[in-house]
């Protein structure tokens, strides 16, 4: 399952799944955006929990 990007409230989407390093979260069950830099992510669908960051507004 890819993960998408959207910039526009989801007229557009991008797989952005190679921006991640490490393993690739099965699904996302909470998201909070810190501030304009900061989102953190966390959960999972299926298989072990991950926790997501991004510390440049989503761009990795």
């Amino acid at each position: 399952m890819p993960s998408l990007r959207t910039d526009d409230g989801g007229e557009i989407w991008t797989d952005i799944t190679s921006r991640i390093d490490g393993v690739v979260p099965g699904g996302i069950c909470g998201m909070w955006v810190v501030d304009e830099n900061v989102i953190c992510a966390v959960g999972a669908y299926w298989g072990e929990p991950r926790f997501v960051k991004s510390l440049d507004g989503g761009r990795t």
